[in-house]
């Protein structure tokens, strides 16, 4: 098995796995989260510049914890560091940042207007377009196995995302 530089890949360590089983739930629950003091926001201030006034917040909340999450990534060594690149990563970055505020303004928009059980839940449906990006344009699944079980998915996720825009 050849890794991105040609080189070969080694199977990741227990603590690798540990920390991405880790991460994965901490972002679990925090994003899945998110919501919640919205919800709480815009029922104390009604009207459509709740999203608007939350956001606003919000990006001081992200301002302030992303440098703590920064530089415990780089106290805590589960693998060396990686190359900074500031000056090569500073546009991807910034358009990446753009296009996840722009998502995250639509789904305070999608929770005032459909609710926290409904509304969030729906914006949720990304995983569809990330997952195609992944699959389509990067080639990130190969063989017929892979990529059925990645269109039943994406069957069962537009089906329920359905139900739940019905009957939720």
């Amino acid at each position: 098995d050849e890794g991105e530089d040609g080189g070969k890949t080694t199977a990741p360590s227990k603590t690798s796995k540990l920390a991405g089983w880790c991460g994965a739930v901490g972002c679990g629950l925090t994003n899945g989260s998110l919501m919640v003091p919205f919800h709480y926001f815009s029922e104390a201030h009604s009207g459509s510049n709740a999203s608007i006034a939350y956001i606003a917040s919000f990006a001081i909340g992200v301002a302030v914890v992303t440098p703590v999450g920064f530089a415990l990534f780089f106290r805590v060594p589960f693998k060396p560091a990686p190359p900074l690149r500031p000056s090569e990563l500073a546009l991807p970055g910034l358009i990446t940042g753009c296009f996840w505020a722009i998502g995250n303004l639509c789904s305070t928009y999608a929770t005032y207007y459909l609710g926290q059980s409904v509304g969030y839940p729906l914006t949720q449906t990304c995983i569809v377009v990330a997952g195609l990006w992944g699959a389509l344009f990067f080639g990130e699944l190969r063989g017929w196995k892979s990529l059925t079980l990645f269109g039943v998915s994406v069957c069962a996720i537009i089906g329920g995302a359905s139900l739940l825009g019905l009957y939720g």
